[in-house]
């Protein structure tokens, strides 16, 4: 009964969440380009990154809208988002595309600590390879995801 109830507000639920991780980023993006001082220049990479991550996957997740539902011996992803009005195909890709912003975000956040604890010891690193880290860093959830495909 509780669980029908929801089901009726399920659009309006992902709505508020798209709306609050959306409006959130986009912010901390722009405060990110517009406003850094320049001894974090280094360190706001991650923040970029992270922030432009977290965009594509609120917007993943809007589009699809999953479901999980529980039988026994299976488990059934429903979409219920725009993706639907397109094909299966389309919400199984971009499902795909936001598992995979999913785990960059956690290497992202262990990048982050690894950064801070990095400057507490150390100079900081260049630019140059704070960037060849993070594309390193993002060949294992490109790889899960394609697999996923």
């Amino acid at each position: 009964a509780f669980m029908d109830g929801l089901s009726r507000y399920y659009f309006l639920i992902h709505l508020a969440i798209f709306v609050v991780g959306f409006t959130s980023n986009l912010v901390l993006l722009i405060a990110a380009f517009r406003r850094t001082p320049k001894l974090l220049k280094n360190y706001s990479i991650l923040i970029k990154l992270g922030a432009l991550n977290d965009l594509i996957c609120i917007s993943c997740d809007f589009f699809t809208m999953q479901r999980v539902l529980i039988v026994p011996g299976n488990i059934l992803y429903l979409s219920e988002g725009p993706c639907a009005q397109f094909s299966i195909r389309t919400c199984h890709l971009v499902y795909s595309m936001q598992l995979t912003t999913l785990m960059y975000s956690h290497y992202v956040m262990l990048a982050s600590f690894a950064f801070r604890l990095w400057v507490l010891h150390r100079r900081p690193p260049s630019t140059i390879s704070l960037l060849a880290m993070m594309i390193v860093i993002f060949i294992n959830p490109a790889f899960t995801g394609v697999c996923a495909l």
